[in-house]
């Protein structure tokens, strides 16, 4: 017996609802950096989730706030005595199925370089990640004190 329109379009809505929420997708939140009076560049760090069932990768960065986005990680050179941390940049960040990932003070962040304007505490403004397979993310950063 055949469905009728109504049955087939609720079965039809079912299934995408049902798709979305299997399928998953890449979350960033909980962005923020410092203030910055009279600076050239800042670190904006932030907590990304892969909620797809896909390894991704983080490719870059950009935002009108700076002329510049760039990955960068904090590295231990040396030992004893003799370590230092030394900033890194980074090609890509590497993004699990599943995975979320910690740009965090001493470690993974995205430095800001040649900053548009200073930074001021509570302002606001707008990053774009771009993701290897997964679409761009747009994420609001604070500027906070942390």
């Amino acid at each position: 017996m055949a469905m009728t329109i109504k049955r087939r379009l609720l079965v039809s809505a079912c299934m995408a609802v049902l798709a979305a929420c299997t399928a998953g997708s890449l979350h960033a939140y909980e962005a923020w950096t410092r203030p910055t009076p009279r600076g050239d560049i800042a670190a904006v760090y932030l907590l990304i989730h892969n909620d797809t069932r896909e390894d991704d990768a983080l490719t870059s960065a950009s935002t009108d706030a700076a002329r510049l986005v760039e990955m960068h990680e904090n590295v231990s050179m040396g030992t004893g005595e003799a370590e230092s941390m030394m900033m890194m940049p980074v090609e890509r960040v590497e993004l699990s199925a599943g995975q979320e990932l910690a740009f965090e003070p001493g470690g993974l962040h995205l430095m800001l370089i040649d900053l548009q304007n200073d930074l001021n505490l509570g302002d606001k403004f707008t990053l774009v990640l771009h993701f290897e397979h997964g679409a761009d993310l747009e994420v609001e950063v604070t500027v906070a004190e942390r």
